[in-house]
């Protein structure tokens, strides 16, 4: 009777693992579908590919995302009236571009890779 108590516990934890581990499909892998619902996303690859950061007001220093100079492409989940910039310096200095629209692509040729800090303006 112990022994199936035990086989029993054993299939509850692992079906309980299998819903609160991460996925390890190929749609978890990359792609903008990352980026939660309400929040501003960008990303270090071209569409939403490779290491992704979200925000609901901005970070001044991208660096601790390991985002610093990286920022390649990005996607506004949080509503059509709600702008961000993005600055060439921490602690949001040099405004490079200020971005409104829910669109998701690629920064413009000329920001990709510059923004240090961005926060909603």
């Amino acid at each position: 009777m112990k022994i199936l108590r035990r086989l029993a516990g054993g299939a509850v934890i692992m079906l309980i693992a299998a819903f609160l581990l991460p996925s390890t499909s190929a749609s978890a892998g990359g792609g903008f579908e990352r980026c939660p619902k309400g929040y501003y996303c960008v990303f270090d690859g071209p569409d939403g590919t490779g290491t992704m950061a979200y925000f609901k007001y901005g970070a001044p220093n991208l660096s601790s995302f390991g985002l610093d100079n990286r920022v390649s492409s990005k996607w506004n989940r949080i509503g059509w009236n709600t702008h961000f910039c993005f600055f060439d310096d921490y602690k949001y200095q040099n405004l490079l571009l200020r971005l409104g629209g829910t669109a998701q692509g690629p920064l413009p040729t000329k920001e990709d890779n510059r923004a240090s800090s961005i926060r909603e303006c």
